[in-house]
């Protein structure tokens, strides 16, 4: 190996273990604030594995809940089953293939205006902050 790429893993190994042990002592020092640590420390572990857990299983779709008439749409407070209007006000014709909205696939199953949940900009869902898209 040449010296600059024996320097460069250095560094980067040195920057990921000081970050894994700031991260240490944050979550030491959380703990040790805590009045009652050992009750503070079971729940932070139980934390971690439910983390981990969620990364390594996949949960499988939960029941989305129909739309129906009279539905608003969290953002733009219009209704669900016609299209939002644009910046104009003006309202686009409706699709009868496609539908102008999604639903939050692994959480509560609720439905927003795709385009609304696009201008948000957060591919999450505003009711219970879990993956929309996934």
């Amino acid at each position: 190996m040449r010296p600059a790429a024996v320097a460069l893993l250095r560094a980067f190994g040195s920057l990921a273990l000081k970050l894994l042990l700031m991260h240490a002592y944050a979550a030491l020092f959380m703990l040790l604030a805590q009045g009652n640590c050992r009750d503070a420390f079971y729940a932070e572990l139980k934390r971690c594995f439910d983390r981990i857990k969620r990364k390594v299983v996949r949960r499988p779709p939960v029941k989305l809940i129909p739309v129906e008439a009279g539905d608003l749409c969290a953002f733009c407070h219009e209704e669900l089953a016609k299209p939002p209007p644009d910046d104009d006000g003006h309202r686009p014709p409706a699709d009868p293939q496609r539908p102008p909205y999604r639903h939050c696939r692994w959480g509560c199953g609720k439905a927003v205006h795709v385009a609304c949940a696009e201008a948000w900009g957060r591919d999450a869902c505003v009711y219970c902050s879990s993956a929309m898209w996934g």
